[in-house]
């Protein structure tokens, strides 16, 4: 059921899962130990919902069976836009245990259900093929804490195996596992995607439908390929491609930093490369461009005064305004 790559590089790292005591994480768990792949656990309890303390006590029974560390997180009350608030919380607490603990791998119990009910979803909201293909089985992710920097990987075992499997496979195994019940509220579009789109579909047609996400997959990654990306210092930079792909490809360097942009960030971005602007994301990222290169960097703490000679050097090498500032504070007077 796992992914044999996934397999391969789980078997040779320190890894935690991602677990949260349901159907998909409770199955990851045990086929985890079944492939005899070494893992600790973390749970976030975002206090909502009545059986949340007993599925940290459910986890912590796990991990203290299997000599696991279990490692808990009770969430703040979160106010509003719930969904995107709780990935935010869980993400920063799973990011800061790898950083602290030394963990490479993240593991996610993202499965095959959830690759369907993401190009569903992508579709209503104007995605292209990268948008579409969604989650790989393997991807990377750059970290940092006190500005030092950890490259970890997200990685996802159970993409090509469906919800039915993974139920089949709970049952004839006895594994218990606590259902979710806002899985089965409208209150979400994702489950009036799940219940009236991606689940009738998968019963229909699932390997074909397998067979698709795949192939798109595997088109997105040869068409949208990273080009040689020049890193060093925190300065990134790489040659301009068409505006659509230059965009693509910074969205992928951006989540490889850990940010997300907006869907209004990505009009802005693309107003800034089109007019060969400089822009900056929330207030954490340099975006900039000239006629041959796209410059990503991280905003200064503090501001850098550059001396004259050094800006007319930069202004004569055509090198974006914004970026100056960084290079000169990263190279002083070595670069160029």
């Amino acid at each position: 059921m796992l992914e044999s790559s996934a397999i391969k590089r789980l078997k040779s790292a320190k890894n935690l899962l991602a677990f949260s005591g349901g159907l998909d994480s409770s199955a990851l768990f045990f086929l985890l130990l079944k492939e005899c792949i070494n893992f600790d656990i973390a749970i976030v309890d975002y206090q909502v919902r009545e059986s949340s303390k007993k599925e940290v006590a459910y986890a912590q029974s796990l991990a203290k069976t299997y000599k696991k560390h279990c490692f808990v997180l009770k969430a703040p009350k979160i106010e509003s836009n719930f969904e995107a608030e709780a990935r935010k919380i869980r993400y920063e607490f799973f990011y800061s245990l790898m950083f602290e603990k030394g963990y490479l791998n993240l593991v996610l119990a993202h499965q095959l259900n959830d690759r369907l009910e993401w190009l569903l979803m992508g579709l209503s909201r104007a995605l292209g093929l990268k948008g579409l293909s969604g989650f790989e089985a393997i991807t990377s992710r750059e970290i940092s804490k006190d500005e030092n920097a950890k490259l970890i990987y997200l990685i996802r075992p159970l993409l090509n195996t469906s919800k039915d499997e993974i139920n089949a496979f709970l049952d004839s195994s006895h594994i218990k596992h606590f259902l979710d019940e806002s899985n089965l509220s409208d209150k979400y579009l994702r489950n009036i995607y799940r219940k009236n789109y991606a689940t009738p579909l998968l019963n229909m047609a699932r390997e074909q439908i397998k067979t698709s996400l795949n192939l798109l997959s595997k088109e997105s990654r040869l068409l949208y390929k990273l080009p040689l990306v020049c890193k060093d210092k925190g300065l990134y930079y790489f040659k301009t491609k068409a505006l659509h792909i230059d965009i693509v490809l910074l969205d992928s360097l951006l989540k490889t930093l850990g940010y997300q942009m907006s869907k209004d960030q990505r009009v802005l971005l693309q107003e800034a490369l089109e007019s060969k602007k400089d822009i900056i994301l929330g207030a954490r990222f340099i975006v900039a461009s000239n006629d041959a290169f796209i410059y990503l960097a991280k905003t200064l703490d503090s501001k850098v005064t550059l001396p004259k000679k050094i800006k007319d050097l930069y202004r004569r090498k055509g090198i974006p305004p914004k970026i100056r500032p960084v290079l000169f504070s990263l190279y002083g007077k070595a670069w160029i």
